[in-house]
């Protein structure tokens, strides 16, 4: 087991915490020190003397429980968290992992974790993102986010030999490094924009001159939480502002739309109007069906880690 810094904890049996309460009441609380305080200082002196490690109470590698009243020895070893940004270059694959049996092959968790979970010989993984792309969208931004490794027994990994294990024809990372567990929260809880490139395809015939009218959907965008999602989010009504937008002609009933909105809009939804429940669309400005063909991610604004 590979660690640099560990916690001792202690866990006493009722019949030594009564007495001890008792030894309290005797000779005064100003006097006294809870016993598995004193355990604790005095086991991990030791374990420092012995083992050339610290001992660090807010974020070690491992803490060792003593528990005295069943005379066990329990060892917890705490996750490694690796940062870095990914980009997802083929559609077809989701961000996390699915439960078994698989409706996909792989993943984007699966190809980054498998590389670092056998350098770090630990557990299992898990990927914590900023934010995900759909299944069958392409990121060719780089979405920031951190990799668990559940149980390490090596804590020293490569990490420039797992980035050229994991770079391939369907996902990519830069950037990787270790970091500690506040930066998980710091990467789900951020809002960065972005800015989504969709190929839009009409029911009917416009003109040229039409796309122009998209401009007003810059602004605030009324959005209900899309029916696609339902099953695991709750409805909503959401106020997500798109802050820029660009067209490109591809034909009568065919066109490229590039927008850069706030983080939570989502852009399928934006194009078909979800049966009124964004307002506005481009369904509804345009009075007519209209669909997402392709959805690429193409910048995630830098976050502060």
């Amino acid at each position: 087991q590979e660690f640099d810094t560990f916690l001792i904890g202690t866990k006493i049996s009722n019949d030594l915490l009564q007495r001890e309460e008792q030894l309290w009441e005797k000779a005064g609380i100003e006097f006294c020190e809870p016993i598995r305080a004193e355990i604790n200082r005095e086991v991990g002196r030791r374990l420092e003397n012995v083992l050339g490690k610290k001992a660090n109470l807010k974020k070690p590698d491992i803490a060792v429980l003593l528990d005295l009243e069943s005379d066990k020895i329990i060892l917890q070893i705490n996750s490694l968290y690796i940062f870095g940004c990914y980009q997802k270059l083929v559609r077809g694959i989701p961000q996390s992992k699915w439960g078994t049996p698989h409706k996909y092959k792989t993943s984007v968790e699966e190809i980054i974790g498998k590389p670092l979970l056998k350098a770090a010989d630990g557990f299992d993984i898990k990927l914590h993102g900023s934010g995900r792309e759909d299944i069958d969208a392409i990121c060719t931004a780089w979405r920031p986010f951190v990799l668990e490794v559940l149980k390490p027994k090596k804590r020293k990994i490569d990490l420039k030999k797992a980035q050229k294990q994991i770079n391939g024809k369907k996902v990519r990372v830069n950037g990787l490094k270790i970091v500690e567990l506040d930066v998980v929260q710091k990467v789900k809880e951020a809002k960065p924009d972005k800015t989504y490139r969709a190929v839009v395809k009409l029911e009917k015939e416009i003109k040229k001159a039409d796309l122009a009218k998209l401009r007003q959907l810059i602004g605030i965008i009324n959005q209900k939480t899309p029916k696609r999602v339902l099953h695991r989010r709750g409805d909503l009504l959401r106020k997500r502002e798109v802050k820029d937008l660009k067209t490109k002609w591809l034909g009568k009933k065919k066109f490229e739309l590039t927008v850069k909105t706030e983080a939570g809009l989502y852009i399928k939804e934006l194009i078909s109007g979800d049966d009124g429940r964004t307002k506005p669309s481009i369904s509804e400005i345009f009075g007519q069906k209209a669909v997402c063909e392709n959805l690429d991610v193409i910048k995630i604004e830098r976050i502060k880690i």
